[in-house]
């Protein structure tokens, strides 16, 4: 069972995967059961695949606020990105997550890497000076 949340359509009756879609693709190709939530509030993105009303079994409209993540950092974040950072070289191609650690991790880095960054989602203020 997929759970996700899309756009409105567009004038083509189109859905696009909103602002997941690196995970969702290959979950939509295995699952049995398809619940989406279209919410109003929630920016259409050109991704592939797109989708028709057909390819869910349910759909829910909704009128809300995404998730954000939280930026409060620990102690033990800062410790482990510390570590981490120390064990990417420079040139390193690096992909990031959401989410607290990530952010902190990049943070590290900012100063000394000159990678390329493949998913810098929520990240851009924390890699800024690369």
């Amino acid at each position: 069972m997929v759970l996700l949340q899309v756009a409105p359509p567009n004038s083509r009756g189109e859905y696009g995967l909103g602002l997941g879609v690196e995970f969702l693709a290959p979950a939509l190709q295995t699952a049995r059961v398809v619940v989406a939530e279209v919410n109003d509030l929630v920016p259409w993105t050109y991704t592939e695949p797109l989708r028709r009303r057909q390819n869910f079994s349910l759909i829910v409209e909704s009128s809300r606020d995404r998730c954000t993540c939280l930026r409060a950092s620990g102690r033990w974040k800062n410790a482990i990105a510390e570590h981490v950072a120390e064990l990417v070289p420079d040139g390193a191609v690096l992909e990031c997550g959401i989410g607290n650690l990530p952010t902190a991790i990049m943070a590290k880095w900012r100063d000394r890497i000159r990678s390329a960054v493949n998913h810098m989602e929520e990240h851009i203020r924390s890699i800024r000076v690369l």
